[in-house]
């Protein structure tokens, strides 16, 4: 038969196991990082057939300038890489398999800032470098996905938020703020948290498209990208970073505006 995510692992996947009928004793076959399905059996139950899936994920990085794209070279290709992000001195924070490194652009010099037995992923580091935020499950002891906050160089973790499932954007350039995707009436929304943690503010009620909240580079302004109202079309939503009032909407359909 085929099994689902076990509640002491991090990975969901599916695996193989063999139970005698009836009272028999769980066997495990396969214990993986791979997915095994469509299993069917040889019609005299001597042979089985399974399709094994296995997921990639390659980080790269390319020189760029305002009038083209370099070549990409692969920073990461295995362990899988689930997201990134960057530091104020141009390193990498990676997520691999649940775990936070700190490396070089080029993946030189891979250093686990985070390595225990929580799931912990999207990094995001302050404009000053000081601090890396974090979400992570289960940390507390509660079934809860949270923001946590960790020294650069790893380690002094403490909690910053206590919601239901929240998980971090982008930090103010000044380094006082971090917005966060949040979850308010079943539905997620854009907050706000002052970097040493307390009672969030909500930036706004717009049910989020996507979990990127992003503060202007001379922090005046946030923007995020907000759901359809009512038939409208997905809008991208510029606010002022202090009032949280609405400074422009931009259609998500139109390719000749940017951010």
């Amino acid at each position: 038969f085929r099994s689902g995510t076990s509640p002491d692992s991090n990975f969901d996947r599916y695996q193989l196991g063999y139970l005698p009928y009836p009272g028999g004793k769980l066997r495990q076959i396969t214990n993986d990082t791979n997915n095994y399905r469509s299993l069917s059996l040889s019609a005299d139950g001597k042979l089985a057939a399974v399709v094994q899936t296995r997921s990639t994920s390659t980080l790269s990085v390319a020189p760029y300038t305002d009038k083209q794209l370099g070549t990409p070279s692969i920073v990461v290709d295995r362990p899988v890489a689930w997201d990134f992000n960057w530091t104020p001195d141009g390193n990498l924070l990676v997520t691999l398999e649940n775990k936070i490194y700190r490396m070089n652009a080029d993946g030189s010099n891979r250093v686990p800032l985070l390595n225990d037995n929580f799931a912990s992923s999207s990094p995001v580091s302050c404009a000053d470098g000081k601090y890396i935020f974090f979400g992570s499950a289960l940390r507390d002891g509660k079934p809860k996905y949270n923001i946590w906050r960790m020294d650069a160089q790893g380690g002094n973790i403490k909690q910053i938020t206590t919601g239901d499932v929240e998980s971090p954007a982008m930090c103010s350039p000044d380094g006082k703020w971090l917005t966060f995707e949040g979850t308010m009436n079943s539905k997620n929304i854009a907050e706000r948290v002052s970097v040493d943690g307390g009672t969030p503010t909500p930036i706004s009620d717009d049910a989020l498209a996507c979990g990127c909240i992003n503060y202007s580079p001379d922090g005046k302004f946030i923007a995020y990208q907000a759901e359809a109202r009512g038939g409208d079309k997905v809008v991208i939503q510029i606010l002022d970073a202090e009032t949280f009032k609405t400074v422009r909407k931009i259609g998500r359909a139109s390719c000749r505006e940017r951010v």
